[in-house]
């Protein structure tokens, strides 16, 4: 009995077992000094075009280019060190698994997140950094159900919710709506969901992108920003690994792809995000518009949802 107990601990994995596919790439400390020397040495102004930047503003590039955000997995392969790209295929039992990315600080920042595969309760999620202030938003992948279609099967369509957390557990407040221009752009464990977020500390919004639709900026201004906020993703899918699977919609069996989770941050952010971004606004004003253009839309069944929500991401 002792030696059952003990093959069934050693069987479950933990975060820091996730194989690492590839690590972020540390910044290169000689190229910052570099541009420090060729801007700043008295010997080489004559000729270099820089000279005629004021010395505040090189040193405050130079202090960019140092510590500018870098997108990676924290917790996972070696001590020390972010992983960009993690295979979670075979780690479904790891409790609560979630991969999250270190602290935003201040400035504006790209970060793509990039899953092989995603199902119905994948999210992204932005949460704070202070451990007294448990508040998150985000986006879910999840469906809306249509009515009957002519052969009186019910259709079902993949959808996108964002969602806000506020409140401590056993006192859960949440708040969701649907994303219109997020309808049926991704597909369920079959291609790749990548998901584009430019978060703006300094305004307090986030622009998102799925799939290369570009949807809304929405400002979240009872959120924590001065503490920091954490990305991170999670409800990831158990199916994959290249193993034969039955499609649970069609009941057609099937082999799907490893879950692959990947993070970057872009050296150069889409311009349609950047014009959206320009016009940011709650999700109370989106709401509040009229028209075609008005991005977000009330959820027919809120109370359901949320339950839904909150009993998938055991946040109850």
């Amino acid at each position: 009995m002792a030696d059952s107990d003990s093959s069934e601990e050693d069987s479950i994995h933990s975060l820091a077992d996730v194989p690492v596919l590839r690590y972020a790439d540390p910044r290169d400390p000689n190229a910052i000094y570099t541009f420090l020397g060729l801007a700043t040495l008295p010997r080489l102004r004559p000729g270099n075009p820089l000279r005629l930047l004021p010395r505040e503003m090189v040193l405050k590039i130079a202090r960019f280019a140092r510590d500018g955000y870098r997108a990676g997995w924290e917790g996972v392969g070696r001590s020390g060190q972010l992983a960009d790209g993690v295979d979670v295929s075979n780690y479904s039992d790891v409790p609560n698994l979630a991969l999250k990315m270190p602290p935003m600080r201040s400035g504006v920042h790209y970060v793509e997140i990039d899953l092989r595969i995603a199902w119905f309760g994948t999210r992204i999620f932005f949460e704070s950094a202070d451990d007294s202030r448990p508040e998150s938003f985000g986006l879910e992948l999840t469906y809306w159900e249509d009515d009957h279609d002519d052969d009186g099967e019910r259709e079902s369509d993949k959808a996108v919710d964002l969602f806000y957390v506020a409140g401590r557990p056993g006192a859960r407040r949440v708040d969701m709506q649907r994303i219109r221009a997020f309808n049926d752009c991704w597909t369920w464990c079959d291609g790749p969901v990548i998901f584009g977020c430019l978060v703006d500390m300094v305004l307090d919004c986030v622009t998102f992108r799925i799939n290369g639709v570009d949807g809304p900026c929405v400002r979240f201004p009872g959120f924590p920003w001065r503490s920091g906020v954490r990305m991170g993703v999670d409800y990831l899918p158990d199916y994959g690994g290249n193993e034969r699977n039955n499609d649970p919609i069609t009941g057609e069996a099937r082999y799907y792809p490893r879950c692959v989770v990947s993070c970057a941050t872009p050296p150069t952010t889409p311009w349609r995000m950047l014009v959206e971004s320009d016009h940011p606004r709650t999700a109370a004003e989106h709401l509040a518009r009229v028209g075609p253009d008005r991005p977000l839309c009330q959820l027919a069944d809120l109370e359901g949802r949320v339950h839904d929500f909150l009993t998938i991401h055991d946040l109850h």
